[in-house]
This record gives C-alpha cells, structure tokens and sequence, in this order.
C-alpha cells in the first residue's frame, strides 16, 4: 500500500469473549512477515485460478467465486494450518489464528480484532519504528474491530478518533495497603480510572473521584495503583 512500508500487514484476531479484546501480535522481522504476505496473496491468485477452471454461472461471476472443497486452490489451502483442519495461520507462516467460525446457534454478535503490523526491520534489516506507537518492536497498533451480527450486518468500529475502544475487563489484586487495577489496553486510547464508595455507587460516574494520573494504551496489560481509605472500593474506567 502506498505509504506504507512493504510487507506492513493487516490482519485480524478473533476475540474469545466480545468484551474482551484479543492478545495483540508480536510485530516480526521484514522477511518473517513477507512470507506472510505471499500466503495472503495466494488466497486472490488461488480465487482466480479456480474462477478460469469453471464456468460462469451463478456460482462463478465477476465478483464471485464458489470453490470446490478440498480443491488445493482453493481458500483453506492457504489460510489453513499445516496438519489442523481448523487453525487458520496461513500455513503457520503467522502465529495467531485469523478466522473465527458462526457456531450453529448463532445468537450474539462476533468480533474480531484488526491489527497493523508493521515490521521490526526494514529489507537492510535497519529498526523501523511503528509510525503510531513510536516503537522499534513489540505489539502491533490496533486499529478497531469488526462486529458481526446474527442479522447479516457487519460494521468496523475505529479504535481512535470518535469511536471509543471496547470496554476493558478489570483485574483488582491487593499488594498490603493498595489495590492493583489490571486491564488489557488498546493502543492509543487514554484511559482514567474512577472510585467511590458503597454511597458513591448512587452517582454519576462522571462525579466519582479520579485517579491523579492517566494511561496511555499500547495493545499491552496496563495498572492502575490506589490506596483505598473505605472499607470497600468500587472502580470504573473511562477510555477515550
């Protein structure tokens, strides 16, 4: 894509719980993620390979093409696990499965996480540094998510900008006098942690005592640190 380095991906990670964002991918060297993207784009070539071997009809148009099962052209081959007939890690060329299945009582919507995975190095293996987070390695920068829904309809939700991220899962331990408030972050979204009391709990949100500092997600677990004077404590986040 023009402006982005090569062999810069973008793929998806499908979320085991909705309200929980998936474990974001490792960013890999130059030559690691190339071999990605050939996987990806046997997918099209494979398409088009199959599409010249039938007939067009209704099964077989401009912009679409109903592949034979089993067929080593067609999608599975590629997106497939070598010896899993249900992994999906372009022949374990990624480290993450891609794809989640609709189970038959499809009765909630489905998300799935997108990342963009810009590699560690460049082709003269020099450190490049993700133009969002501003690092050399580690997660890759989440852009949004796909949420499906049983009614058909599909709709992207951007990370940054208006749309808010989705709601975190807490995680409160106790170290001595303080609480440790754990969540898994994305990448961008600013984060302040809210607290009250049992008398609180009647009040807006937007009323409750704040944390001094904020934190900035980068696709990693995060910690909030506070020190509680109640006999019980409740937290809440905001994210923007």
């Amino acid at each position: 894509m023009p402006g982005y380095l090569n062999n810069t991906l973008w793929l998806t990670v499908p979320r085991s719980s909705p309200g929980i964002q998936s474990t974001p991918p490792t960013r890999l060297a130059y030559s690691s993620q190339g071999q990605v993207g050939v996987q990806i784009n046997s997918i099209g070539s494979g398409g088009v390979y199959l599409s010249s071997q039938t007939a067009s009809n209704q099964y077989n148009t401009a912009k679409y093409i109903r592949e034979p099962s089993g067929d080593p052209a067609n999608l599975s081959s590629y997106i497939g696990a070598i010896g899993s007939a249900t992994d999906s890690t372009l022949r374990d060329t990624w480290t993450q499965n891609l794809e989640s299945s609709t189970p038959a009582s499809f009765g909630t919507c489905l998300i799935s996480d997108l990342y963009e995975v810009t590699p560690t190095v460049d082709q003269q293996n020099h450190p490049v540094t993700d133009p969002h987070t501003g690092q050399t390695s580690g997660p890759a920068y989440y852009v949004g998510y796909f949420q499906f829904c049983p009614d058909g309809t599909m709709t992207f939700f951007r990370a940054s900008g208006t749309t808010p991220p989705p709601p975190p899962q807490l995680s409160v331990t106790r170290d001595g006098t303080t609480n440790l408030i754990s969540f898994p972050s994305a990448n961008g979204a600013v984060y302040t942690l809210y607290y009250t009391n049992s008398a609180g709990l009647t009040r807006p949100v937007s009323t409750w005592p704040t944390s001094p500092t904020t934190i900035t997600g980068d696709g990693s677990v995060k910690t909030f640190t506070n020190s509680p004077g109640d006999a019980e404590r409740f937290y809440r986040l905001g994210a923007q």
